[in-house]
This record gives structure tokens, C-alpha cells and sequence, in this order.
């Protein structure tokens, strides 16, 4: 957690000032992206059949989009039958006519969320850290 050493409210916003979000957001993502991808992949793990779909999912560069910072993190190209990694990853969160949903994306996302956000915690304290130095 971040410590401040503020004689009073001015200090503080004064030092929260200094932070640079648009700095510390990409850091922050690319320390929680290992943890993502790995959930990602382990939940989709057990519905492996060639592999293709899997072995696929990787994180993009972070990129930024008006005030948004992001990274996607999913599975791409076409399987070794044609079908587009994607799309079979859509098929099994949301299913489809014959073929029951067996999210796979939801849960991933669920069991990361408490480890995404400790890596967050600690891209943030690393800036406040470097802006007390």
C-alpha cells in the first residue's frame, strides 16, 4: 500500500499530483497481463482439442484510446480446421444451437481478479515510491 508523509491535505494532493497516470496505467498492465493470460489459458484448457485455440491466447500491445488504457488479452488467427480462434472461444463462453455455454472467460476473469489487482497495488506504490525519491 502507498504511504504518504503529508503535514496536511496540500502536501498530499501536491504529491498526488506529481504521479502520472498515463505512465504507471501501462506499467500496471503489463504486470498483471502474465496473470490474466495464464487464468485465461487454464480455464480454457480442459476444452482443448487440437490445441490451436490455446496455444493462440496471448497479450497485445497496451494501447490507449482516448482516456482509455487497455490491453487485450484473447486467443487469435485460425485453427488447423479453419475456424478462427476467436470464435471457438465465443462458442464455448456463450455456446451455441446445439452446444450448452461453458464460460470459460467470466470464470478466468473472477479467479485473477484479487491477483490483477494486487499487481496493480504494486505498479502504483513502485510510482508513488519513485516520486518521493
Amino acid at each position: 500500500m502507498a504511504i504518504f508523509y503529508a503535514d496536511g491535505v496540500d502536501d498530499l494532493v501536491k504529491d498526488l499530483g506529481k504521479l502520472e497516470f498515463e505512465k504507471i496505467a501501462p506499467k500496471a498492465l503489463k504486470k498483471a497481463e502474465p496473470i490474466m493470460t495464464n487464468k485465461l489459458k487454464a480455464s480454457t484448457a480442459s476444452h482443448r482439442q487440437t490445441g490451436d485455440m490455446v496455444g493462440s491466447i496471448k497479450a497485445r500491445e497496451v494501447k490507449k484510446k482516448g482516456d482509455m488504457i487497455y490491453i487485450f488479452i484473447g486467443p487469435s488467427g485460425k485453427g488447423s480446421n479453419g475456424t478462427r480462434n476467436m470464435e471457438k472461444m465465443a462458442y464455448l463462453e456463450y455456446g451455441r444451437t446445439r452446444q450448452a455455454a461453458t464460460p470459460v472467460v467470466v470464470p478466468a476473469i473472477t479467479s485473477a481478479e484479487s491477483s490483477v489487482l494486487q499487481a496493480f497495488q504494486q505498479a502504483f506504490d513502485e510510482a508513488v515510491k519513485e516520486v518521493q525519491a
